[in-house]
Parts: structure tokens; C-alpha cells; sequence
């Protein structure tokens, strides 16, 4: 971490910026905070910064970011860069995931108990009733 930085408690990754302003519009409009554009001093993305409370009275530092690119070895250059720059508390990644209609509604939290990269392929019946991925 750059001596002139603050701690962050908890850095946020979106896959896309929609997702990130998202969840800008639902962090400040529950805890009335407002975020600071900002830019990497060492790597040059932009990010988002703000300062909340919890529920304890505490004080927690919240880094907003996103991909300049869409893909998983984009996603792995981005979040060495924060991790680099800001060594947060926590990390936690936002986006779009599946989940079964019958448990999970549009805005609910899942976390998922594995994870598969989505260009790695899928198996399928082969037309001689082989898998074959």
C-alpha cells in the first residue's frame, strides 16, 4: 500500500462499470454516502471511495472498481492490482450469476459454492450417445 493511501476495508470488483454504478446507487442511497472518483496512482483505473458506518458505528472504507476488459485473465491482472496497491480487509466480486427462480430473486446475495470459468467448455451427448466436452 502507498503510504499516502487510506486502508481499505473492503474492495468491491465488477465484471462491468453497469454493475458497479449499481451498486454505487444501492451503497448510497442506504447508507447516504457519496463516492470520490479516483484513479489508481500505480496502475491508472479508475475507481470509486467512500467511507460508511455499519451497523456497530464503525467505519468502513468501501473501493469500487471494474474490469477495462471483459474476461477472466482480465479479471485476474485487475484484482493483483488492487490487492497490490490497497492490500484490502476483504475482496468481494459483483455480477450476474445463475441461480434456481424458485430460491433466489433479482438483487439477492448468493455465493457460490463452486465456480467454473465460462469459456472452459461444457460437456454434451455426442451424436453416438458419447460425452464428450
Amino acid at each position: 500500500m502507498l503510504n499516502n493511501l487510506p486502508q481499505i476495508d473492503v474492495c468491491i470488483v465488477c465484471a462491468l462499470a453497469e454493475e458497479a454504478i449499481a451498486f454505487i446507487e444501492v451503497v448510497s442511497e442506504y447508507a447516504q454516502a457519496s463516492f470520490e472518483p479516483k484513479i489508481s496512482l500505480l496502475h491508472g483505473y479508475d475507481y470509486r471511495f467512500t467511507t460508511i458506518q455499519n451497523i456497530n458505528g464503525e467505519l468502513l472504507t468501501l473501493h469500487v472498481s471494474w474490469l477495462p476488459r471483459y474476461g477472466p485473465l482480465q479479471m485476474a491482472v485487475h484484482l493483483s492490482h488492487v490487492l497490490e496497491e490497497f492490500q484490502p480487509r476483504f475482496v468481494a466480486m459483483t455480477g450476474i450469476c445463475a441461480g434456481d427462480k424458485n430460491h433466489v430473486a433479482l438483487g439477492d446475495l448468493v455465493v457460490a459454492e463452486r465456480t467454473f470459468i465460462y469459456d472452459s467448455g461444457k460437456f454434451v451427448q455426442s451424436e453416438d450417445g458419447q460425452v464428450a466436452h
